[in-house]
Protein backbone atom coordinates (compact mmCIF):
# COMPACT_ATOMS: atom_id res chain seq x y z
CA UNK A 1 0.00 0.00 0.00
CA UNK A 2 1.38 3.40 -0.96
CA UNK A 3 0.16 6.27 1.22
CA UNK A 4 1.26 9.41 -0.60
CA UNK A 5 0.06 11.93 1.95
CA UNK A 6 1.00 14.66 2.09
CA UNK A 7 0.61 14.05 5.85
CA UNK A 8 0.07 10.32 6.31
CA UNK A 9 -1.42 9.49 9.68
CA UNK A 10 -2.99 6.29 10.96
CA UNK A 11 -5.19 6.23 14.03
CA UNK A 12 -4.56 3.39 16.48
CA UNK A 13 -5.76 0.10 14.97
CA UNK A 14 -4.98 -3.57 14.32
CA UNK A 15 -5.01 -5.01 10.82
CA UNK A 16 -7.38 -7.86 11.70
CA UNK A 17 -7.70 -9.14 8.11
CA UNK A 18 -3.94 -9.61 7.68
CA UNK A 19 -2.30 -13.05 7.97
CA UNK A 20 -1.84 -13.39 11.75
CA UNK A 21 1.77 -14.67 11.86
CA UNK A 22 2.71 -12.55 8.83
CA UNK A 23 5.15 -9.70 9.20
CA UNK A 24 4.17 -6.24 8.00
CA UNK A 25 6.87 -4.01 6.53
CA UNK A 26 6.64 -0.23 6.86
CA UNK A 27 8.89 2.28 5.05
CA UNK A 28 8.59 5.95 6.03
CA UNK A 29 9.66 8.82 3.81
CA UNK A 30 9.25 12.56 3.62
CA UNK A 31 10.37 15.81 5.22
CA UNK A 32 9.57 15.76 8.92
CA UNK A 33 11.40 16.04 12.25
CA UNK A 34 11.23 12.47 13.56
CA UNK A 35 12.24 13.65 17.04
CA UNK A 36 9.25 16.00 17.36
CA UNK A 37 6.35 14.46 15.39
CA UNK A 38 5.04 11.46 13.49
CA UNK A 39 6.15 8.93 16.11
CA UNK A 40 5.13 5.31 15.51
CA UNK A 41 3.13 3.97 18.45
CA UNK A 42 2.72 0.30 19.43
CA UNK A 43 0.26 -0.09 22.31
CA UNK A 44 0.70 -3.59 23.77
CA UNK A 45 4.50 -3.54 23.97
CA UNK A 46 4.26 0.10 25.16
CA UNK A 47 6.74 1.34 22.56
CA UNK A 48 6.98 4.69 20.77
CA UNK A 49 9.50 4.84 17.92
CA UNK A 50 11.07 7.85 16.22
CA UNK A 51 11.15 6.58 12.62
CA UNK A 52 13.07 8.94 10.35
CA UNK A 53 12.98 9.30 6.58
CA UNK A 54 13.98 5.98 5.00
CA UNK A 55 13.57 3.83 8.10
CA UNK A 56 12.07 0.35 7.69
CA UNK A 57 10.11 -1.37 10.45
CA UNK A 58 8.99 -5.02 10.56
CA UNK A 59 6.16 -5.82 12.98
CA UNK A 60 3.04 -7.98 13.45
CA UNK A 61 0.34 -5.54 12.36
CA UNK A 62 -2.51 -7.98 12.99
CA UNK A 63 -1.49 -8.62 16.60
CA UNK A 64 -0.19 -5.23 17.77
CA UNK A 65 -2.36 -2.12 18.02
CA UNK A 66 -0.44 0.59 16.19
CA UNK A 67 -0.65 4.05 14.66
CA UNK A 68 1.31 7.26 14.44
CA UNK A 69 1.27 10.70 16.00
CA UNK A 70 0.34 13.74 13.88
CA UNK A 71 2.90 15.83 12.04
CA UNK A 72 3.51 19.54 12.43
CA UNK A 73 1.85 21.84 9.88
CA UNK A 74 4.68 22.26 7.34
CA UNK A 75 5.90 18.65 7.47
CA UNK A 76 5.33 15.96 4.84
CA UNK A 77 5.27 12.23 5.39
CA UNK A 78 4.44 9.27 3.17
CA UNK A 79 4.62 5.53 3.77
CA UNK A 80 4.88 2.26 1.91
CA UNK A 81 3.37 -0.71 3.71
CA UNK A 82 3.73 -4.36 2.66
CA UNK A 83 1.41 -6.95 4.20
CA UNK A 84 -0.14 -10.36 3.51
CA UNK A 85 -3.90 -10.74 3.18
CA UNK A 86 -5.15 -13.49 5.50
CA UNK A 87 -7.90 -14.46 3.06
CA UNK A 88 -5.37 -15.15 0.30
CA UNK A 89 -3.36 -17.44 2.59
CA UNK A 90 -6.51 -19.35 3.62
CA UNK A 91 -7.56 -19.67 -0.04
CA UNK A 92 -4.14 -21.10 -1.01
CA UNK A 93 -4.16 -23.44 2.03
CA UNK A 94 -7.52 -24.79 0.85
CA UNK A 95 -5.76 -26.14 -2.25
CA UNK A 96 -6.41 -23.38 -4.74
CA UNK A 97 -3.58 -22.42 -7.07
CA UNK A 98 -2.14 -18.94 -7.03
Amino acid sequence: TLNLGPQVRCLLHRDSQNFKPGVCTLLTCGRFDHTRSGHFIMVEPKVILELKNGDVLLFLSSLITHGNAPLRAAERRMSWTCWTAGGLVRWAAAGHAL
